[in-house]
């Protein structure tokens, strides 16, 4: 197939990139009511591509279903986020914010298809170092800066350690092709600096999926940025790292020293997250530690390498995706650019029932509630990894699902039961309010039809075996 027409929804957003810094260029403050057309029409681009196929670049990009589905997934997102009102973010910046989100977005489709380990932490560092220029973007924050330092020096010293791993790599195996692994026996007693190796390079990628005990920096991030930039950090580039762990782990699945000390991360990312989010009144902190907790259940099924528990987590991605930004929207129309706390929430069925009715459905799908897609996708994940070793994290999962209910259900508690101390009205125009009601829409048929997605994350993952 043609190279072009293989690379379009990376040449489409690049694109975007390319027109977003010639208006950054100019002086003059902009209006960006434009942007949602293109990036819709990036929506409609990549599913045209879903199913181009082909391998490129001397065989370290590939495009097949896998990578074609999380771009899919991932232009998605840009599209609902540039919906978003950017009034967390200085007017002044509202260019170079939107074009360094969008380099982000770029580096995350490149990342989709990378299948070589320099290939993959180079696109890594387009999508992160993006992300790095945006969370201190926030105006009139403090905080912010905070964030961003933190955010920045964490990133750099698991950057360095990946990059450590991966000269292990490469002084023991010779290759960085994630083809060529297969053939090389990944223990200790065969080639222990290899297997050193591909430990350290994984550390990069759990950090930035935030998963115990590499989760840190996750919390204090999200609360110091931007509840914009917070929807998108929070989801996308969560998709690119699941991608990658989808292709890393299944061209070296772990030896079983390695798998149960994933399994252990897994079981005390969960609970650690929720525990922890317990207590936590901030709802960006919240979301946050939930996040932690999210990282262990899709790691149950990264541990399980069959196709069947692959398309489970490629499945759970896309319904986490659409839950958390339903909850950002609407966290971020409630918002005047501060933090909410749940007191916030007080009364908002008659401040605003569609938003009420919007971050109920969202709460009940991050529980794991029917008929929501959350419900079906901790469905799919947990009885696919059933009887495959890992009993003991199923119950561990289960468990945590039931704590993760008190904190989630304090979104509805506040929303529907609480009396606000003002009676006025949420100011939501038109368009908030039936993108709010259409993303609770997708959240509900993900878990009441969920046989189109997931049968397309089946065709995804089936490639791999």
């Amino acid at each position: 197939m043609n190279g072009i027409v293989m690379l379009l929804p990376e040449l489409f957003q690049l694109l975007i990139v390319i027109i977003l810094f010639l208006v950054a260029l100019g002086k003059e403050k902009r209006e960006f009511s434009w942007l949602p057309f293109l990036t819709g029409a990036g929506v409609v681009v990549a599913a045209v591509s879903l199913f181009n196929s082909g391998i490129m670049f001397y065989g370290t990009y590939k495009i097949d279903m896998l990578s074609q589905f999380f771009k899919l997934l991932i232009a998605i997102g840009f599209f609902i986020v540039s919906l978003l009102h950017l009034k967390g973010i200085d007017e002044n910046r509202h260019a170079d914010y939107l074009l360094l989100i969008s380099i982000s977005v770029l580096g995350l489709m490149l990342l989709s298809s990378s299948v070589e380990l320099i290939t993959i932490y180079i696109s890594l560092e387009i999508a992160s170092y993006a992300l790095y220029a945006i969370v201190p973007l926030r105006a009139e924050s403090k905080e912010a800066a905070e964030a961003g330092i933190k955010y920045i020096l964490f990133s750099a010293v698991m950057t360095a350690v990946s990059l450590y791993g991966l000269s292990f790599i490469y002084a023991d195996a010779h290759t960085t092709m994630l083809s060529q692994f297969k053939n090389i026996g990944w223990t200790l007693s065969a080639h222990p600096m290899a297997t050193f190796g591909i430990t350290l390079f994984l550390i990069g990628f759990l950090f930035k999926l935030a998963l115990f005990p590499f989760h840190f920096w996750a919390p204090d991030v999200y609360q110091g940025m931007a509840n914009e930039t917070a929807a998108y950090a929070t989801t996308l580039p969560k998709l690119g790292t699941i991608v990658v762990l989808i292709r890393l782990l299944g061209a070296v699945y772990p030896s079983a020293a390695i798998a149960s000390v994933l399994a252990v991360f897994a079981a005390l990312s969960m609970t650690f997250g929720n525990i922890t989010a317990l207590v936590q009144d901030d709802v960006k902190r919240v979301l946050g530690y939930s996040s932690v907790a999210h990282a262990g259940y899709m790691t149950v099924a990264l541990l399980i390498q069959t196709k069947e528990a692959l398309a489970n987590v490629a499945f759970y991605a896309a319904a986490y995706m659409f839950m958390n930004l339903l909850a950002f929207w609407v966290i971020c129309k409630l918002s005047d650019g501060k933090n909410l706390s749940f007191k916030d929430f007080s009364g908002l069925y008659k401040k605003a029932p569609i938003l009420a009715f919007a971050i109920t459905i969202a709460a009940m799908g991050l529980i794991g509630l029917p008929p929501t897609g959350g419900f079906i996708g901790k469905f799919f994940l947990l009885t696919g990894a059933w009887g495959k070793g890992f009993d003991w994290l199923i119950i561990v999962a289960a468990l945590n699902t039931a704590i993760a209910a008190y904190y989630y259900l304090k979104f509805i508690r506040f929303s529907y039961t609480e009396e606000s101390t003002t009676e006025e009205k949420v100011k939501t125009s038109l368009i908030d309010s039936t993108v709010a009601i259409i993303l609770a829409v997708i959240v509900l048929a993900i878990g009441i039809i969920p046989s189109p997605i997931y049968q397309i994350a089946l065709k995804a993952t089936g490639i791999l075996r």
